[in-house]
């Protein structure tokens, strides 16, 4: 893979592999992630529901992921990523088919869950295993762009098929590049390493008194909750156009991703929890900001100011997260992300499902990821081992 002389070392080939397989999949799932709320909202489904499908979908994950490392360690990365796929595609399938069986609604959570227990899984230990010491924020910072450049034009092509053609064509191009982003990864034999999984061990560290900074710093991932079900359905009930949504995200997404280049570089420096700080106050804030959109021109430069410092932010995160495990324990500290991330976000979507019951006003949802983004700062440069 060409490095634009941005990376210093060239890339292990599993690395390598990787984020060929991620930019393909991407690209598919970009084009269409952002209206599948808004499809739901299509279906007569209210706000709350749509947040509540999401809760639901969280308690699954976390519920799976411990049980499913299991059969990761065993198996190894790239079988496992192979297994999500068509997992994946009967997520979407299912999705596909609410319209006529509405009782797949919550079905369709569980098998997006259980496609992302073997998915995520794998992606983090994959990466973390295979990625360079002390050039870890180059590396995350190179794929967040290269997913930049690819898929930038994904929302735009996304909104431009359900226009002309809807749901069910845009839901099978998506399964398309899920299958193709298999081919990078088969194309050599994986080097077999079997983890030392222990399932009581996951619990040990969950319950740590040397984790519970992380345990809070990951809960602030459940602002990704609004960015994911409420924030696409305000931006619709504003453009209120397919193609348009689609290209007004484009239109974000290309303005903020070359800030992800001098991010990654970044992150290889010390102390880059003050980065965090610095990027995740500036999400807060922009969040903050979103009670005051009122058309397409204000979403624009707010959603731009957002994604920049979203972008950012996640860089030096990834960053410390595929630092902290070492040795042959790296899905231990994986499942511990997920299990902690995805209780923030069953948190909040709670937490917005009681809001919109007594208030019915998005607005109040954007405070509250606001506040749940400012959990970042909990982040510390370094903890014990997980060995």
């Amino acid at each position: 893979m060409y490095q634009f002389h941005y990376l210093s070392h060239y890339l292990k080939r599993q690395l390598n592999e990787l984020y060929v397989s991620t930019v393909i999949l991407d690209f598919g799932s970009f084009a269409l992630a952002i209206f599948i709320p808004i499809y739901f909202f299509k279906l007569g489904f209210s706000i709350r529901q749509i947040v509540l499908w999401y809760a639901v979908h969280y308690i699954f994950y976390a519920l799976i992921c411990p049980l499913t490392a299991k059969i990761v360690s065993k198996i190894g990365y790239e079988k496992s990523i192979a297994i999500s796929i068509p997992l994946y595609a009967i997520f979407l399938f299912s999705v596909v088919m609410i319209g006529h069986l509405p009782w797949l609604f919550y079905f369709a959570a569980f098998f997006w869950a259980f496609d992302k227990s073997f998915y995520w899984l794998a992606y983090h230990a994959d990466f973390a295993r295979y990625s360079q010491a002390g050039a870890k924020g180059e590396e995350v910072g190179y794929l967040r762009v290269l997913i930049g450049l690819t898929g930038v034009v994904a929302p735009a092509i996304g909104g431009f098929i359900l226009a002309k053609f809807g749901f069910a064509p845009l839901f099978a191009l998506t399964i398309l590049f899920a299958f193709a982003s298999l081919i990078p990864l088969l194309v050599t034999r994986e080097l077999k390493i079997e983890e030392d999984y222990d399932f009581k061990r996951f619990f040990k560290v969950l319950a740590s008194k040397d984790y519970r900074s992380d345990v809070i710093a990951n809960m602030g991932h459940g602002a990704d909750v609004i960015a994911q079900a409420v924030w696409p359905i305000f931006i619709f009930s504003v453009v209120a156009d397919y193609r348009d949504v689609g290209i007004l995200t484009t239109a974000v997404l290309f303005v903020t991703f070359a800030l992800t280049l001098i991010a990654g570089k970044l992150s290889n420096k010390p102390q880059k929890t003050r980065m965090i700080k610095a990027t995740s106050t500036g999400v807060a804030f922009s969040w903050f900001l979103k009670i005051f959109i009122y058309d397409w021109s204000t979403i624009f430069v707010i959603d731009s100011i957002y994604k920049v410092f979203r972008d950012t932010l996640e860089v030096p995160m990834q960053t410390l997260f595929y630092e902290r495990p070492n040795g042959n324990r790296i899905l231990e500290y994986v499942v511990f992300r997920e299990v902690v991330l995805s209780i923030g976000k069953i948190i909040v979507a709670l937490a917005c499902f009681t809001l919109l019951f007594f208030t019915d006003n998005l607005i109040y949802t954007f405070l509250l990821a606001g506040l749940f983004t400012l959990f970042h700062f909990f982040w510390k440069e370094r903890l014990p081992a997980v060995s």
